[in-house]
C-alpha cells in the first residue's frame, strides 16, 4: 500500500512481477494489482497508462488467437480466477489526470462483458460478470457538473 505513494518505474515494474508471479499468494498478487491500479491512475509519465493493466490481464486471460479477446472460462484455479475478478475493478478504477475514465477500458471492459464465455466451465460465471459490471460502474463520473 505505501508503494503507491512512490509511482516509479521501479515500483511499476516490481508490482507488474508479483501481479504475474503465479507462485505469489493470491492475496499479495491482488493487492499488488490494486496498488499498481492506484499508481497508473493520474500519473503524470504519459507511458505508465490503463495499457499496462490491459497487458498484464492480456497476458493472462487473453484469448490464444486474439488477446483482446478473453479466453474461455476455466475456473479450476480459485486464485487465478479471484485474480481475474479483481483486474475488471482494478481497471475500471483507473482515472486520467482530469479524474475521468478513458474510452479504452471502457471498451476493454464492455468487451470482457461481451465476450464472456462460460459454456464449457463447471463452475458458475456470476462473480465474473459482477466483478466486470463493477469495474463498468466505477467509470461513471462521481460528479456531474451543470
Amino acid at each position: 500500500e505505501t508503494l503507491v505513494n512512490f509511482p516509479t518505474q521501479k515500483t511499476i515494474s516490481t508490482l507488474s512481477t508479483v501481479i504475474m508471479d503465479v507462485k505469489c499468494f493470491y492475496k499479495v498478487r491482488i493487492q499488488a494489482l490494486h496498488s499498481l491500479a492506484q499508481c497508473v491512475s493520474g500519473n503524470n509519465d504519459p507511458t505508465v497508462n490503463e495499457d499496462l493493466l490491459i497487458s498484464l490481464f492480456q497476458k493472462l486471460y487473453g484469448s490464444a488467437d486474439n488477446e483482446a479477446i478473453p479466453r474461455m472460462n476455466n475456473f479450476t484455479d480459485f486464485p487465478q480466477y479471484f485474480l481475474q475478478q479483481d483486474f475488471m475493478r482494478a481497471i475500471g478504477s483507473v482515472k486520467d489526470q482530469a479524474g475521468m475514465t478513458t474510452r479504452k477500458i471502457v471498451n476493454f471492459l464492455s468487451t470482457q462483458l461481451h465476450y464472456n464465455d462460460n459454456q464449457s466451465n463447471e463452475y458458475d460465471d456470476s462473480y465474473l460478470i459482477v466483478a466486470i459490471i463493477d469495474g463498468l460502474t466505477s467509470t461513471i463520473p462521481l460528479k456531474v457538473d451543470t
